[in-house]
């Protein structure tokens, strides 16, 4: 079991010398005098036997340890790490350090930690060789040692990290997926607590994206839509502001992810259109993916164009490739196929399953397509936001007027917005064609934890067929097989 232990250490150790009118206290000697007096208050870092962090000075083991630290008292700390193998013990010549807050503190590649600003952050020492092996321990920096901010988000984020990669196969393709941010711009709210509560929960789950994304290899960034609050009275200036504030949050965590992209949702369609990603795909030729971007506010809130739902037919067609069978298709947008007007696509999909023909006059427009000897490659699932919940159901397509499950699921990411959980759970009805889109369950946001917002790290098994969907913060991790048989 990993252990915490806390030292606190404050301005009347005997330690302290006066060097330019600052104090400067031997932090080697703190640690090695109080070492066996601290006490355990709950998991901090992580204590992986495989790797050690030792401070420098003292060689006191600091895995797993949590120390509060009072800036007027000290400037940084010296470590060093080792890796065991078997019952040999083995100085790597490179180790990886890192820390997941720089603006509290840095660490150099000699494991020296230099200690800038209030703050709180996990020092990592990581080394490349065989196995993945890993150690770390927390440090939260307070101008006076009062009462500790324990940094719930990269703990968080260790461990959605970690349990991913325990999870991904060798051919795997991997996706940080968020939804629903629902940011609020200045004035949205009579309420200062509320605007403050949404864009701190965004700003976490941004915080948070970067961080696994230094631990995964993320193939995919993409926030599914609902960017802004975007209520009827939401001005041009407040939706703008919610859009470039989201922006900011994730910036990081973007710069970390080999492909980025953010699609709007129904509450972006006023505000700010070239911030979004139009339709498009994106082939990964190494793991024989087609990701598909769907824009499911085409020419209204809630609608897909005829263009794009003729261009949705053709880009499932991959019978230009010679290896179409050996290929998968993901599917990504705001609304589930089969909401609203743009459950037309959901009939296109059913098309391409059945080796079938579809032809319907959309918004005015004819939309045709004919998978006859077409439909090889195989639709692994689609992946959207807006139900503001984690439910997995199969896609409806509309036959005779009767929504109809097909054999490709639908797995919905949560909202990251702090509000308006599982609001389709709680309605007592139906939401679209008589499907039921909420949840029973409605996982709640909780401030100042983890759990304060939600989105998905995905890992998609492309041998075992197997989709993993590992929720960071409120909600629950997902086991999702896929393929026709």
């Amino acid at each position: 079991m990993k252990e915490v232990a806390t030292i606190i250490l404050c301005v009347f150790l005997v330690f302290a010398l006066t060097v330019c009118g600052v104090a400067v206290v031997n932090i080697g000697a703190l640690i090695e005098e109080e070492y066996a007096e601290h006490y355990f208050m709950g998991e901090a870092g992580s204590a992986v036997s495989e790797i050690t962090i030792y401070h420098r000075e003292s060689g006191s083991e600091l895995n797993g340890c949590s120390f509060l630290i009072s800036l007027s008292e000290f400037d940084g700390m010296k470590l060093e790490a080792v890796v065991s193998q078997g019952e040999e013990t083995d100085k790597p010549q490179e180790i990886k350090w890192s820390s997941s807050n720089p603006k509290a503190a840095t660490v150099d590649d000699q494991g020296n930690v230099s200690f800038l600003h209030t703050g709180a952050t996990l020092i990592k020492a990581s080394n490349g060789f065989g196995s993945r092996k890993t150690a770390s321990f927390e440090i939260i920096l307070k101008t006076n040692p009062g009462s500790p901010d324990f940094m719930y988000v990269p703990h968080e984020a260790d461990r959605v990290a970690d349990s991913i990669l325990s999870k991904a196969g060798k051919n795997s393709i991997n996706l940080i997926l968020g939804a629903d941010m629902h940011n609020m711009g200045d004035g949205e709210s009579s309420y200062q607590k509320v605007v403050n509560q949404i864009r701190e929960s965004n700003q976490h789950a941004g915080q948070a994206m970067a961080l696994i994304a230094d631990e995964v290899d993320v193939d995919i960034l993409a926030i599914l839509g609902d960017i802004t609050w975007g209520s009827n009275t939401t001005t041009i200036d407040q939706g703008t502001q919610g859009i470039n504030l989201a922006k900011e949050y994730l910036t990081d965590a973007m710069s970390k992810s080999k492909y980025s992209v953010m699609l709007s949702g129904n509450h972006d369609y006023m505000y700010g259109s070239s911030a979004f990603s139009d339709y498009h795909y994106k082939d990964y030729s190494d793991k024989k993916v087609r990701a598909i971007f769907l824009n499911t506010t085409d020419g209204g809130s809630e609608n897909i164009s005829a263009e794009q739902l003729q261009w949705f037919a053709d880009s499932l067609d991959l019978s230009e490739k010679e290896d179409a069978a050996d290929w998968g298709i993901i599917i990504l947008s705001h609304h589930p196929l089969d909401w609203g007007n743009i459950i037309h696509a959901a009939n296109v999909l059913q098309a391409y399953l059945s080796g079938s023909s579809y032809s319907v006059i959309h918004n005015g427009a004819q939309v045709s397509c004919d998978f006859a000897g077409k439909n090889a490659a195989t639709v692994i699932a689609q992946f959207h936001g807006n139900t503001h919940c984690l439910k997995v159901d199969y896609i409806h397509y509309m036959s005779d007027g009767i929504a109809v499950p097909l054999e490709i699921q639908r797995i919905a990411i949560p909202n990251a917005c702090f509000q308006r959980n599982n609001e389709y759970g709680q309605n007592n009805r139906t939401e679209s064609h008589g499907i039921e889109f909420g949840e029973s369950t409605t996982y709640k946001k909780t401030a100042s934890t983890a759990q304060d917002t939600s989105f998905c790290v995905v890992s998609i098994d492309l041998d075992l067929k197997e989709i993993y969907v590992d929720c960071y913060g409120a909600g629950y991790d997902r086991v999702i097989h896929y393929g026709r048989n």
